[in-house]
C-alpha cells in the first residue's frame, strides 16, 4: 500500500542527486555516491525506516535499481 506523497521527497532528492552526480547508464542515470539510509533520511529529516520502506516502494515501482556494488540506478529519474 503506498501512503501519498511520501516518496515525492525521496524521488525529488535521488532526482537532484542524479542530476548534479549521475552517470548514463544502461538502466539510465547511476548515482556515482555512497549514500547510506540514515544519510538520506537526515537531508531529508525523516527515519531511516521511512527511507527504506519509500527505497523498496520506488524499486517496486522499476523507478530505482541497486547495481551489484550497491550503487543506485534512477530508471525514471527526469522522467514523471
Amino acid at each position: 500500500m503506498k501512503s501519498p506523497g511520501l516518496d515525492s521527497p525521496n524521488r525529488g532528492f535521488l532526482e537532484l542527486l542524479a542530476k548534479d552526480f549521475g552517470e548514463p547508464c544502461e538502466a539510465g542515470l547511476r548515482l556515482n555516491l555512497r549514500l547510506t539510509h540514515q544519510e538520506i533520511a537526515s537531508a531529508l529529516s525523516t527515519t531511516r525506516v521511512t527511507v527504506i520502506r519509500v527505497l523498496g516502494q520506488l524499486r517496486d515501482e522499476g523507478w530505482l535499481q541497486i547495481d551489484a556494488s550497491r550503487h543506485l540506478m534512477m530508471t525514471g529519474a527526469g522522467r514523471r
